[in-house]
């Protein structure tokens, strides 16, 4: 708005004549203006027809190669040796790395756990209780009852069980009680 303001106060003080002839003067800009907007795109348009030749991909690096390592072309992969040389014996050559694993050394696949006993144990425990009991006092109480067990981590396990039970809720005091 600012540069139509300044020329109408410009033109406030010419004639109609004078103020005629800046119109033509800028309608005469804005011509040339749109004839050097169709040559740009004529000349984008011839620019974008050309067949552009593909990109090949960047030589990639392996992790803490530097630049300039890349494998030469025509030297065969994993050489690694100058040209005319032959390549060392594999026999010979120390074994660089972490061993591989053998095959056949997987474990025996176990059967899956019965946990009824304990689940009948922990529920035991929560019913004689008045109170919500904490998955450390839970295993003491279980262990006193007489449940057998060889774990050096009872709670965990009680823990893990007490989360699988739908008949057990977490109350808010913290701790475990039967749902009512």
């Amino acid at each position: 708005m600012g540069r139509r303001k300044n020329l109408i106060t410009i033109a406030a003080g010419q004639s109609l004549r004078d103020v005629k002839q800046m119109v033509a003067a800028k309608h005469a800009e804005l011509d040339a203006l749109v004839a050097r907007r169709g040559e740009i795109a004529n000349a984008r348009a011839s620019i974008d027809a050309r067949p552009v030749a593909p990109q090949s991909a960047p030589v990639r690096r392996g992790p803490g190669r530097p630049k300039g390592s890349a494998r030469k072309p025509g030297r065969p992969k994993g050489s690694g040796r100058g040209p005319g040389r032959p390549p060392k014996a594999a026999a010979s050559a120390p074994q660089r790395g972490r061993p591989a694993k053998k095959a056949g050394a997987s474990k025996p696949a176990t059967a899956p756990k019965d946990y009824a006993s304990l689940d009948a144990a922990i529920r035991t425990a929560l019913a004689a209780a008045n109170s919500p009991m904490k998955a450390g006092d839970l295993a003491k109480q279980v262990l006193a009852n007489g449940y057998v067990t060889t774990s050096k981590a009872l709670h965990l396990e009680i823990g893990r069980r007490l989360a699988a039970m739908s008949d057990v809720a977490k109350a808010d005091a913290g701790g475990y009680a039967l749902k009512v």
